[in-house]
Order: structure tokens, then C-alpha cells, then sequence
């Protein structure tokens, strides 16, 4: 066999998959959250309420897939998500304290992760949908992810809850396919949370003990994959 005729395909091909791993990183732009405070409602899709800095003037595109979202100490208006809405990475930042909020029935999806911080909240509305993808969402100490009355909840990598932090679930279903750990509160809400290992030797379940915050109320496992579980689980 000639390998010679091989190698140029085969580098071929691993360059293509390099480049579709990091492409999404090498055309993420910056968005930043500006909207002035005027009393009327701010919309995620308007491009009016974004600038490319910490913030500058507004005026700049509303965020897609390939953009990294910043809610910081530029505006503590409340951004309501009113269609469906993308970003690459979304971040509720300390100095932000202030509410991103999905409308009824709409979906956000995060090509990354999420990360909220403390005095932060991400509100899901009546029959929403979250997804995330790649890499770790972190709910940090005083941030939270209010989801209770939303269809549908997803991470696709791992989340974590910090210590100080709060995810009140769907009470429909929530998804992991990374991971969870939890060092924060979880609220179940009677909701079905399942977890769907993609990989074996990655997926924990880190449960942070039992009792009020930490257990669930209908749980599944679903496909052939196995999982490690850290602490002890309680489901009532």
C-alpha cells in the first residue's frame, strides 16, 4: 500500500476539523449590552440597545451565534429576549445586577456556554427554551437562572452551580449532557430532570449532598452511557 497517497488527505481532513473547532472562536466579535434606562422596553434584537464596547455608544448589530454577549455595569436595563435569539457566549456580569428575560414561548441558543454572576438573572418565560453547547455554564455565587415555568432546559457540557447560587428548573424537563455539579441551590419544581451522559469518561453528577436545594423529583437516565455519581441523591 502506498502511504504516500494517504498522508495529503488525511492532513487534509484533520486540518478541516481543526478549523471547524476553532472557527466559531476566531470569528466571535464582541456585543455589549448599553440600553438607557428611558422606560420603554429593550429588546435583545435591537441593534440600537449594543456597542462593541463596555459602555460605548449603542448602534452596533444585535448579537448571532458567532458573538460573545457582555451585560456589565454599561446597563442595568432589563433585556427582554422577544424571538429567538443566539450568541456564542452569554454573560451576566457582577457589576450588571440587573434581568435578561425570554418571552413565552421563545428559545435562546448559546453555541458556548452561560456564565451569571452575582445580583444577575436569566428569566425564562412561560414555555421557553435554553439551550446550551460547548464548554462549562457557570452560575456563580448570587447569580440565577430562573426557569420554573419554562418548557425546556439544556446543557450540553457541564454545569455547574456555585456556592451562593441558584437554578430554579423547568417544571417540564431539564437536560444534561455534560455533567452536574452542585454546590448551590437547585429547585426541581416537580420538573423531570434527565441526565443523558455523551461520553463516559467526562460525566458526573456531583448532587452536593440531600435535602432542601439539592434533590430532585423525577429523574431519568437515558441512554447506554454510564455516569459517576458524587453524594448521595435524593428524589421525592
Amino acid at each position: 500500500m502506498n502511504l504516500n497517497f494517504f498522508l495529503p488527505k488525511k492532513i487534509y481532513i484533520l486540518f478541516f476539523i481543526l478549523f471547524s473547532l476553532t472557527s466559531f472562536d476566531l470569528l466571535a466579535a464582541k456585543r455589549f449590552w448599553v440600553a438607557p434606562n428611558d422606560g420603554s422596553t429593550k429588546y435583545y434584537d435591537d441593534p440600537a440597545n449594543w456597542s462593541n464596547q463596555s459602555g460605548g455608544a449603542g448602534g452596533f448589530s444585535a448579537p448571532v451565534q458567532t458573538d460573545i454577549v457582555e451585560f456589565d455595569s454599561g446597563s442595568s436595563v432589563t433585556c427582554t429576549i422577544r424571538r429567538g435569539a443566539k450568541a456564542l457566549q452569554l454573560k451576566l456580569k457582577n457589576n450588571f445586577n440587573g434581568t435578561v428575560k425570554i418571552n413565552n414561548n421563545k428559545t435562546l441558543r448559546i453555541t458556548e456556554h452561560l456564565a451569571i454572576y452575582d445580583g444577575s438573572t436569566l428569566e425564562l418565560g412561560n414555555d421557553s427554551q435554553l439551550y446550551t453547547n460547548k464548554k462549562t455554564s457557570y452560575i456563580y455565587n448570587g447569580g440565577t437562572l430562573s426557569a420554573a415555568n419554562a418548557k425546556k432546559v439544556q446543557f450540553y457540557a457541564v454545569l455547574v452551580i456555585q456556592n451562593g447560587g441558584t437554578f430554579s428548573a423547568p417544571s417540564q424537563q431539564t437536560v444534561f449532557k455534560g455533567g452536574f455539579r452542585n454546590s448551590g441551590t437547585l429547585t426541581h419544581n416537580n420538573g423531570t430532570i434527565i441526565f443523558a451522559p455523551k461520553v463516559e469518561q467526562d460525566y458526573q453528577v456531583v448532587t452536593g449532598g440531600t435535602g432542601t436545594g439539592k434533590e430532585f423529583y423525577n429523574v431519568i437516565k437515558s441512554g447506554k452511557k454510564r455516569f459517576k455519581m458524587n453524594g448521595d441523591m435524593q428524589v421525592n
